[in-house]
């Protein structure tokens, strides 16, 4: 897999850092998702992260650092 582009992120620090980015299809608990990655420095831990997880249908309680399957996916806009 090749980067496509790159990207400002921010990190819990609240450091800003730029990496590139690239876009994959990927399947979590018998859900398939596409989304996009960020490539990190070579010594940094992969992660499943919260956009690609809420992509495939999955929502992350950040409180209680739980995952659970969404029943149905909403079309409805969040207020």
């Amino acid at each position: 897999m090749a980067p496509i582009g790159k990207r400002t992120y921010e990190l819990a620090s609240g450091e800003h850092v730029e990496y590139e980015y690239g876009s994959v299809q990927m399947r979590f608990l018998g859900e398939f998702a596409v989304t996009r990655i960020a490539f990190g420095p070579d010594d940094c831990e992969p992660r499943l992260g919260f956009i690609a997880l809420g992509s495939a249908g999955f929502d992350v309680d950040l409180n209680s650092r739980t995952v659970r399957k969404l029943r149905a996916r909403p079309l409805k806009r969040v207020a």
